[in-house]
């Protein structure tokens, strides 16, 4: 909950300082289209193999093999792929080791071994029969001891080769990540790239921890010695901020595919898909999108996937809590009716209004904008506002300063006949 606090106050100050460069129109149809795309029934096949890299991240890779072969996860034709294969098998063996509590346990995993893992080994890629035996020594020498969990390395392998697999998973049944969450992920390796040095991944607010490079070695001959011109290299290296080397390879892997690449990159960051529901479902309610008319889909069906939406959806459609009464108090505040926006405030926020200068401050400067709209007439009224209510609101928070003098030119330029800009437009 607190990170999602800080992501969406992080989002405000962003929206609040470069108001003017965000299309909010797009934006608004990012987030429809994201909500359609994970929600709706669509949106299965991407389910399935979100399921399947979860399933390998929690160590049970046999329900990660199940979900490969459940028909929106391609029935299994992923695990066509040899290689792939190989190493889910290799891992459910190290897992099964990992697990095992006694010699019975331990009998079992080499019976795994030898009945299921050895025969593939012999023909899956030239490498898999030295990762064959290094898996044996490993379980072998491992046994019962304290530091078994390091000599087997299990934890180690799996989010590599769930990434490899949900990915596998998502080209053969043509499921893309939506864009907006390609998007979150990228801000959030901007963030902990140019963050202080101590941001780890456990303080991205949204982003799940992870770790380690999940591509697969490539198979086809020749393509390890692929080179791309720098053109291609340096802005796929920025966007998903790796290394020049890293992104070389990530062409190599697709081809050249840009898209791909940077795509594959970016999956590298685990996203809390909790959090992503209820920061859809408040910028819906925030921007209204519930009461719009939407082609090809409905919030319904959405809600249905996701609870946060659900909850959201009910409250607007009710008329009832709190997300009425913060727009009915925006509506009373943008038509300059100050008093009344604070009085909805504060039954449904007690003491927001006091706590905060800056909201405060955003109701009176309505307050004077309207003003200004009435003529000379009530210019003295505006002015009062400026040099009492913003003043103090300014001295208690003296950041809202250069809002203060932007008003204030505002106030100038206007009684100059010149108009003026709020900045913020109604």
């Amino acid at each position: 909950a607190e990170s999602a606090k800080e992501t969406r106050a992080s989002m405000a100050t962003a929206t609040r300082y470069a108001g003017a460069s965000i299309d909010l129109e797009a934006l608004d149809a990012l987030v429809v289209r994201t909500a359609m795309e994970l929600y709706c029934a669509g949106s299965h096949s991407r389910a399935v193999s979100e399921r399947a890299r979860e399933s390998v991240l929690s160590g049970d890779v046999l329900s990660a093999l199940r979900w490969a072969e459940h028909e929106k996860g391609g029935s299994g034709a992923v695990l066509e792929d040899k290689r792939l294969l190989f190493k889910l098998k290799k891992q459910h063996f190290l897992e099964l080791a990992l697990a095992a509590d006694g010699t019975e346990d331990l009998e079992l995993a080499l019976r795994y071994c030898r009945e299921d893992l050895a025969p593939l080994a012999l023909e899956a890629y030239p490498e898999a029969y030295d990762e064959f035996k290094s898996a044996m020594f490993a379980v072998v020498s491992a046994g019962y001891g304290l530091d078994k969990a390091e000599k087997l390395g299990a934890a180690e392998g799996r989010p590599s080769l769930a990434a490899a697999l949900s990915l596998a998973m998502r080209k053969e049944t043509g499921a893309r990540e939506p864009d907006l969450l390609l998007l979150l992920r990228h801000l959030l390796l901007l963030r902990a790239k140019f963050a202080n040095d101590d941001v780890g991944d456990e303080h991205l607010p949204l982003a799940e921890p992870t770790d380690g490079a999940f591509l697969l070695p490539v198979e086809t001959p020749g393509a390890s010695s692929q080179v791309f011109p720098e053109s291609v290299v340096l802005p796929l290296r920025d966007a998903a901020c790796v290394t020049s080397r890293e992104a070389t390879e990530a062409l190599r892997h697709f081809g050249g595919d840009v898209e791909s690449a940077l795509e594959s990159e970016l999956l590298r960051v685990r996203l809390n898909e909790d959090e992503i529901g209820e920061l859809i479902a408040e910028y819906a309610t925030r921007r209204g999108l519930f009461s719009r008319d939407q082609s090809e889909f409905s919030w319904a069906e959405a809600a249905a996937g996701c609870p946060a939406i659900a909850s959201a959806l009910a409250s607007w459609e009710d008329g009832t809590g709190r997300e009425r009464a913060a727009r009915d108090a925006a509506a009373a505040a943008a038509a300059g009716r100050s008093k009344e926006a604070e009085a909805v405030l504060d039954r449904a926020f007690p003491g927001l209004v006091a706590r905060s200068p800056r909201l405060a401050f955003e109701i009176k400067r309505r307050e004077l904008l309207g003003l200004m709209r009435g003529g000379k007439q009530q210019l003295q009224e505006a002015l009062d506002i400026a040099r009492g209510d913003l003043r103090d609101l300014v001295d208690r928070d003296p950041g809202l300063m250069s809002d203060l003098k932007r008003t204030m030119a505002s106030l100038v330029f206007y009684n100059k006949g010149v108009g003026y800009d709020d900045g913020e437009g109604e």
